[in-house]
């Protein structure tokens, strides 16, 4: 179980962990989760909160719009923290609020053993997806429902009101978690309410997108805002749901057990069960930690973050992404050449995934006697958004306990497993701590699209450690610019004619693309037409922007792949996720309306809505609105971090400042920054309280780099991107159309162009801050059209 050791190492951004919490099935504490992963059964079981035997397929068949399976990784029983409980009896939560609940919940947890003092500057970071709320389902089949059946039954005016008034009442009964209010349901509402009068009122708070890696990328975020100085403490984590929808199309996607039983790493796996959860932790600078009296309860360094690029699919892992993001954690950990003593894999129970880890690691431990490597999905399924989240608080509590557990429900090694040096324990063993090197686990999250998180737990700092620079360019002297820029818009403007239009406000585009958006030529997708008919407008949208980009500007990261990232400022309902919510929710429906006139008018809505929207093994990945980025990432084969930032309408200031902090540490040296709003239709609009004649589609896609890079590759300086933002005119565009979250990359754009930009690239200047990124660039010229 010893790893070689390395003298002086170097690591990059420690910071503390004091304090954490969790609710995942079986489990509604660390302590709990402790117990649990001594138990053999696994916690994976039926739902509490939808009908499971409306939506299975007696006999297991594959029908449209049923499941083959009844069970799934399900909160149950869910036990709150006592604050919570209290809450309830005051009458402030309803049953359209749990998993809200789930993460306050957590917050509180953590916070049980965490030092806060007036003034202190929180953060709030969480991974999580507008489909992970089953408060969002429910009121789509309570509200769109309504109106749908309503305007086939009644003529225009009262009589129609008045059918939605009575369907609205019916359709509640039956779906209880609808909220009140739909915008309640979308992630960054979930997140502000999940902390209100428990952290202060101007916390920094963000939600963001990166798959099963969400949870890791937050950590990233929040070791970036403490280091940062903009907090002096973080809670980072994830949260997701199981709903119908997520259980309808993980069924078809191939990639579920059929036996609902998950096995990583061994020879019996047949797929993972995806489930419930949320969890945090609570992180400070060290040295702060312990002037505050916390517990340090282990210590981080920065995670490896990477995304695959080009690949067989958008669904199938490679081997490469993942080795660079385990190289990177490694490397941040001061472990590079050595290793970590124990592997917390992603061991989802898929053979695909489960063989590409093996073979990652066995590599990068090669010349080892041995490397432990386990999984806890086996116990609790694949938690998704948090699953990351859920290992380190594994690796923890096992660092208290002075024990690795062995994995449960490991029977027969995997193939793959034969002639490597990794061992999946088959009892538990003792790891106590010791006075040489710190002990040390590694965690892995994988996620659909690509994206690869790799972090290392510290029980201590090594001794004699150096720390690397987190911030090795200054902002201020070398700022975020941007050097490039593309537009997808309804009526196809030129850029020309988008310059006039910012410019002047004249000449806007129309606010949407219509019913049918139209599927850009294979040379742009590089994708099947089996995948592009079924996958949301949004993702066809961002691939759409960046082929336009890459025949403006041509593809300006060619020699900068793996320090080009992709970052996403989106919100809001998807056409796409709001069909299959619909699709989903079918056999309840037909339940509630057996006959008659509304059976006639259910059959109307549901035939439009499947005539317009199929559902097939890539409408899991099709369906998740934050994928768009990983389209992009996929398609042009780059593979720096890549995530979307949620945060409402605040979403592209949020996206924006992400980028001038990667762009500041060296992570990345060109961010393509993707803006987009891809649905205006009316429960879009519900969703997002914008007013339906105003709500716009569109995409925009920036380059942004640092000035002195920009000098280096010969790149035209537009504008610099906060002098930009302060030069917005007071007219224009947002006067009359509202793109909600990719609102404020359009006012970026617009105060860039307001400025005279140069009509030549901006000669390279010979001084340049010191390069320390993950590979050197050499200084010749890509090309460039602008």
């Amino acid at each position: 179980m010893t790893a070689r050791s390395a003298p002086h190492p170097s690591v990059a951004a420690p910071v503390a962990v004091v304090g954490y919490g969790l609710a995942v099935p079986g489990a509604n504490s660390p302590a709990e989760l402790w117990a649990a992963l001594h138990e053999e059964s696994s916690q994976i079981g039926l739902p509490e909160r939808f009908d499971i035997d409306a939506l299975h397929a007696p006999g297991g068949q594959d029908v449209p719009d049923r499941v083959r399976g009844r069970e799934g990784g399900y909160i149950r029983s869910f036990r709150p923290h006592r604050r919570i409980v209290a809450e309830r009896a005051e009458g402030r939560w309803r049953k359209s609020d749990e998993e809200t609940l789930w993460l306050r919940h957590s917050l509180l947890q953590a916070l049980d053993t965490t030092t806060m003092t007036d003034g202190e500057r929180a953060g709030f970071y969480v991974g999580t997806w507008t489909g992970g709320s089953m408060a969002l389902e429910d009121g789509l089949l309570v509200n769109s429902v309504a109106r749908g059946l309503a305007e086939r039954l009644a003529p225009d005016g009262p009589a129609r009101a008045r059918q939605e008034r009575r369907l609205k009442t019916l359709l509640g009964r039956r779906f209880q978690c609808a909220p009140e209010d739909l915008r309640h349901a979308l992630p960054h509402e979930i997140i502000r309410r999940a902390f209100a009068d428990v952290l202060p009122e101007d916390t920094d708070r963000l939600g963001l997108g990166s798959a099963c890696a969400s949870s890791l990328y937050a950590l990233d975020l929040g070791i970036q805002a403490l280091y940062g100085g903009g907090c002096d403490v973080v809670f980072v984590g994830g949260v997701n749901a199981v709903d119908r929808h997520m259980a309808l199309t993980a069924d078809k996607f191939g990639g579920g057990s059929p036996t609902s039983d998950v096995r990583p790493f061994d020879a019996q796996a047949d797929g993972t069960v995806f489930s419930d959860g949320a969890g945090l932790l609570a992180l400070k600078l060290l040295d702060k930690a312990q002037t505050d009296g916390d517990r340090v309860l282990g210590v981080l360094t920065r995670p490896g973050l990477s995304v695959d690029g080009k690949g067989r699919a958008l669904a199938a892992p490679n081997p490469a992404g993942l080795r660079l993001a385990v190289r990177r954690g490694w490397k941040d950990a001061g472990l590079e050449g050595v290793g970590p003593d124990w592997v917390i894999a992603h061991g989802s129970g898929t053979r695909a995934g489960d063989t590409t880890e093996i073979e990652v690691l066995a590599a990068e431990a090669d010349g080892r006697e041995e490397l432990l490597c386990s999984s806890n999905k086996s116990l609790v399924g694949h938690t998704g958004w948090v699953s990351g989240t859920v290992s380190i608080i594994h690796a923890l509590l096992a660092m208290e306990h002075e024990e690795i557990p062995r994995q449960q429900r490991f029977v027969t090694p995997a193939p793959a497993l034969g002639g490597t040096p990794l061992a999946v324990p088959q009892s538990s063993l003792t790891w106590t701590a010791r006075t040489g090197r710190p002990r040390t686990a590694a965690i892995s999250s994988l996620g659909l699209g690509g994206a690869n998180g790799h972090v290392v737990v510290h029980d201590r700092l090594p001794a004699h450690a150096q720390l690397a620079p987190l911030l090795p360019y200054d902002p201020d002297r070398d700022p975020m610019v941007l050097v490039a820029w593309s537009t997808t818009l309804p009526g196809a403007p030129e850029p020309e004619q988008v310059v006039r239009w910012m410019h002047t406000g004249a000449g806007a585009p129309p606010p949407a693309f219509g019913a049918a958006y139209p599927v850009p030529p294979i040379s742009v997708t590089r994708l099947s037409p089996l995948v592009t008919r079924v996958i949301d407008r949004g993702q066809l949208l961002a691939l759409d922007v960046a082929g336009r980009f890459v025949a403006e500007h041509g593809e300006l990261w060619e020699e900068l792949r793996d320090t080009t990232g992709v970052i996403g400022a989106q919100s809001g309902l998807t056409r796409s996720l709001h069909d299959v919510i619909l699709r989903a929710g079918t056999a309840e429906l037909e339940q509630l309306f057996p006959q008659g006139a509304e059976r006639a008018a259910l059959d109307d809505l549901l035939a439009t809505v499947r005539a317009r929207q199929d559902i097939t093994e890539d409408s899991f990945a099709g369906s998740t609105p934050s994928l768009a980025v990983n389209r992009i990432a996929n398609r042009w084969d780059v593979h720096g971090p890549t995530m979307t930032l949620d945060n409402g309408p605040d979403s592209s200031r949020v996206a924006l400042r992400t980028a001038r902090r990667y762009l500041a540490d060296g992570r990345l040296d060109l961010v393509l920054l993707l803006a987009m709003n891809p649905s205006a239709e009316r429960e879009a609009a519900w969703t997002t309280g914008v007013d339906p004649d105003r709500l716009a589609e569109g995409a925009f896609l920036l380059g942004l780099t640092r000035e002195s890079m920009a000098r280096e590759r010969g790149w035209p300086v537009l504008a610099r991107a906060d002098g930009a933002l302060a030069r917005v005119p007071g007219t224009g565009t947002g006067s009359s159309l509202d793109y909600y979250g990719a609102q404020g990359t359009v006012d970026l754009l617009r105060g860039a162009l307001a400025a005279a930009p140069p009509t030549r690239p901006v000669a390279p200047e010979p001084a340049l801050p010191p390069r320390t990124g993950d590979r050197t660039v050499s200084p010749e010229k890509t090309r460039t059209r602008r």
